[in-house]
């Protein structure tokens, strides 16, 4: 995962898709991504694409 960080990512994960900034990966080992609000959601588990650069 840590190819991932810094990147602009979609993470689909059970319920919800959030489109955001991967930032960094928390003790336990889950991804924290910065979405679009400033808001930093902790991703347990999903599927996570690295966005193209516009």
């Amino acid at each position: 995962l840590s190819v991932t960080l810094g990147e602009e990512i979609e993470v689909r994960a059970p319920g919800n898709t959030y489109e955001g900034v991967a930032t960094d990966i928390d003790e336990d080992g889950n991804l924290l991504v910065r979405i679009p609000d400033g808001t930093v959601k902790r991703i347990v588990a999903g599927d996570v694409s690295i966005r193209p650069r516009k």
